[in-house]
């Protein structure tokens, strides 16, 4: 876990392990705005030339995350958005935005950590398992532009829900 203590994500104390950091309220409003934006730019600059291969890894995730609608698994769900996020991170062939989308994915799932005793993950789930079955559709007829959208409209809804669930006080959902 050097990695992410190096960058202020974990914390380490002696006595009780390694603690994920919380986030200021600022920075992570600042953070989903650029996930949003970079979302739609994923999808223009450089945009995979091929993506069989990516519908061919969101289709196992997709059955994977239906049974955790009824029976949600923080863990579980969490490995299953991580994985995903990696596959949608090669809807890009340019490395500029990738890495900063994956700087921003992580700095902002200290959020999410944080998030779990107040969240409906049953409904978290859900809302993802809509997106990916979005993406899924969208790449599916080819329509690449669609998926930077469908993005853009999830990590706002994700952001939404976060303020309007308290995990990010002082900051207004709307």
């Amino acid at each position: 876990m050097a990695t992410p203590g190096a960058h202020g994500y974990v914390e380490t104390r002696h006595g009780f392990g390694n603690i994920v950091t919380k986030i200021r309220p600022e920075e992570a409003r600042q953070m989903y705005e650029l996930r949003r934006e970079l979302a739609i730019l994923f999808c223009r600059l450089s945009p995979a030339s091929d993506v069989s291969s990516i519908l061919a890894e969101i289709k196992p995730l997709i059955r994977r995350c239906r049974p955790l609608c009824d029976a949600p698994n923080a863990r579980d769900f969490a490995r299953i958005d991580a994985e995903f996020f990696r596959t949608m991170c090669r809807m890009s062939e340019n490395k500029a935005p990738r890495e900063v989308a994956q700087a921003l994915f992580f700095r902002t799932s200290r959020i999410w950590v944080h998030s779990i005793p107040e969240m409906n993950l049953g409904q978290e789930i859900r809302v993802f398992l809509s997106e990916m079955e979005e993406i899924h559709a969208a790449l599916s007829s080819g329509d690449l532009e669609s998926v930077g959208h469908i993005r853009w409209l999830h990590i706002s809804k994700s952001f939404f829900l976060r303020a309007e669930g308290g995990s990010l006080p002082g900051v207004s959902p709307g």
